[in-house]
């Protein structure tokens, strides 16, 4: 049975917490016909964490699975294609079905991974956030909310070309979403920004991730984030996976306001704090403007060719 969690803001020590190239995974988008036509239905999907439509609800984010979601299944770090919730909005438990090319080597007791969400584009990447408030068909909840979850095929129907698959573990979150606000030295209401850079001293959070040689690997560095539009408050969502939970880390904010001016900030979260699957709330960054001065002051006393 798939159960929803509700994640609460966390309050950290007193205070609230404070662009590459990529190897695809191996694509199959082909619509399957005649003879290769497998239908393939996942079922008894539980504890589906704070997947899906993420709704926010005063201090909490709260997730269900929304009918017409897409789901890649993968086997090998092959993608298969792409599967639909079929069930109704918040069902429970969820059942989710679509159409593949059956692979040479899938057979019963194979394993496949699903991931979610399925993106036409194909990747897990955490870049192009715009900081928008979550809700069911926005950008956080349909391209950056990432979860995994592993299946065993249990049946083969030859005659049918039906294969079912059935898994216990559930879907795992792959990232912690936080809300971001950023005060003028500390103090007042959180500033509007166009965008910001985040950055972490342990190195350690992930700009997108691929399949290779069996195993994902994990590309690391800044990640930005830019506005669409302002939210309420000037809170801004990000979803975060940080591949460091061992030892504090400290976050490092360069903001660009609305008034076009630079910002730097930084936040020390405990290990504690950091893992994937939580909501955390980050709405008292204390930032300083950034003085951008010239090193010295003197004349250019002779024009120079440059082309």
């Amino acid at each position: 049975m798939k159960t929803n969690k509700i994640f609460l803001i966390v309050a950290l020590l007193g205070t609230v917490l404070a662009g590459c190239q990529k190897a695809e995974l191996v694509n199959n988008n082909q619509e399957p016909t005649g003879d290769q036509i497998w239908k393939i239905t996942v079922k008894s999907v539980k504890n589906v964490g704070n997947t899906r439509a993420l709704e926010l609800s005063g201090s909490s984010l709260e997730g269900y699975w929304k009918n017409g979601e897409k789901v890649a299944v993968y086997f090998g770090g092959t993608k298969l294609g792409t599967l639909q919730v079929t069930s109704a909005d918040n069902a429970d438990p969820a059942t989710i079905e679509g159409y593949i090319s059956k692979p040479d080597g899938l057979d019963v007791s194979s394993s496949l991974m699903l991931l979610f969400p399925g993106r036409d584009d194909d990747k897990w990447t955490y870049e192009g956030q715009d900081g928008s408030e979550p809700s069911a068909s926005g950008a956080l909840s349909t391209m950056f909310d990432y979860l995994t979850a592993s299946f065993t095929v249990t049946s083969i129907d030859l005659g049918n070309h039906t294969i079912v698959a059935t898994g216990d573990a559930g879907f795992t979150s792959q990232q912690s979403m936080y809300r971001f606000g950023f005060l003028k030295g500390g103090s007042g209401d959180p500033i509007a920004v166009k965008s910001f850079i985040l950055s972490s001293s342990q190195n350690k959070i992930v700009r997108s991730r691929s399949f290779s040689a069996g195993n994902w690997i994990s590309e690391f560095g800044p990640l930005t984030m830019t506005s669409a539009s302002a939210p309420t408050g000037n809170l801004y969502f990000m979803s975060v996976r940080n591949e460091n939970t061992t030892v504090d880390d400290t976050y490092s904010f360069s903001v660009v306001g609305s008034d076009d001016a630079l910002y730097e900030g930084t936040q020390i979260i405990p290990s504690a704090r950091l893992g994937n699957g939580q909501f955390l709330g980050a709405k008292s960054i204390s930032i300083s403007q950034k003085a951008l001065a010239p090193e010295a002051v003197g004349e250019i006393s002779e024009e120079l060719e440059v082309i």
